[in-house]
């Protein structure tokens, strides 16, 4: 436990009255997964900093620093392109967690998995209150096609923004495009509810269409968070 040490001194420093939650994969032999949870920092005592059985170091480790007392946030994004099998497969568990946690829900209006996610909460009686739309205004000057304009006009502007008021979602719009919006939402966040394609199904799917090394949105929102993640350890260990 001795890397986690300086963490909770830190905090307990500050002042900060917190969550912890420290993930680690340890490198014993058994090779079993401990999760640590302080739930107070000023109130860290010797024996919170050393669990029971966590005698091997660990190889991996994940900090999410939350305050006491709020709920936390879920992320939810995927690729537009996904089925309802796909999406039933890797996002019903993760959503069943967090609605059972009482956790808060964000997510743009895009179709796909967003589309499917806010379906999905509605169904299983999520109040509209515990779940903010994220949009971004157009690109000015952008030359748009017939389809697009329908898009828009469909998931952007004040007629969307009041249809979300009255349904009782909150909404909130961002300056810039897809990349600034995800990268507020992140910001805004606690943690993702996300599926990544694997590249052997991605070019499966595009075909003659596949651009090897594309870096998918919901690839960029996993990169995000694990940086994310970073800072925040590093701010703590200061």
């Amino acid at each position: 436990m001795a890397p986690f040490r300086p963490l909770f001194a830190a905090v307990a420093r500050k002042g900060i009255v917190t969550n912890i939650t420290i993930s680690s994969t340890a490198n014993s032999k058994a090779g079993t997964s401990t999760q640590f949870t302080v739930s107070s920092a000023p109130a860290l005592t010797q024996q919170a900093l050393s669990p029971t059985g966590a005698r091997s170091t660990s190889s991996s480790i994940e900090i999410s620093v939350t305050e006491l007392g709020r709920p936390r946030t879920a992320f939810v994004s995927g690729h537009i392109d996904i089925t309802s099998s796909q999406f039933t497969e890797n996002y019903s568990a993760g959503l069943d967690a967090a609605i059972a946690n009482g956790d808060n829900f964000i997510m743009s209006n895009a179709g796909g998995a967003d589309t499917m996610a806010l379906a999905y909460l509605r169904a299983h009686n999520v109040s509209p209150d515990r779940i903010t739309i994220y949009m971004h205004t157009p690109r000015p000057n952008q030359k748009l096609n017939g389809t697009q304009v329908r898009i828009n006009s469909t998931r952007l502007g004040k007629a969307v923004e009041e249809k979300y008021a009255k349904e009782g979602y909150g909404f909130k719009v961002v300056k810039g495009y897809h990349t600034e919006r995800d990268t507020a939402m992140t910001e805004d966040s606690d943690y993702d509810i996300l599926w990544v394609r694997s590249e052997g199904d991605t070019k499966k799917l595009y075909g003659a269409k596949y651009r090897a090394g594309r870096i998918s949105g919901t690839q960029q929102n996993k990169d995000r968070r694990i940086s994310k993640n970073r800072r925040v350890q590093s701010l703590v260990f200061k």
